[in-house]
């Protein structure tokens, strides 16, 4: 596991140099009684093993992507994929002024 970890640590750290950027936020839970009545409300940890998972998450996608992409050039393959409808204009006014923000805050 230590190794896979490092690993894992290698590709987070390939995957910013190389432009990525973290939208991370806290991940709420709420604890509920019997009746739905919130019980308690605490910040979701984040551990070094759902880091390792998603980073090797992301090393198969892209892996699969590139493969997909070299054998389509010479047949074609039925490949299913996401598409992203257009950005409703509220929301996208919304992550301009986050991601304006994170540059101020990272140019501090």
């Amino acid at each position: 596991m230590n190794k896979l970890n490092k690993i894992a640590e290698s590709l987070r750290k390939k995957r910013f140099r190389d432009g990525a950027i973290t939208f991370e936020t806290d991940e709420l839970q709420f604890k509920v009684d019997e009746f739905g009545q919130t019980l308690e409300i605490f910040v979701k940890e984040r551990k070094e093993a759902h880091l390792l998972i998603e980073d090797f998450m992301l090393l198969a996608n892209r892996e699969v992507a590139t493969l997909m992409a070299q054998k389509g050039k010479s047949q074609e393959i039925p490949f299913p994929y996401r598409v992203h409808d257009v950005p409703d204009p509220d929301r996208l006014m919304d992550f301009q002024r986050f991601a304006r923000e994170l540059a101020l805050f990272a140019a501090d």
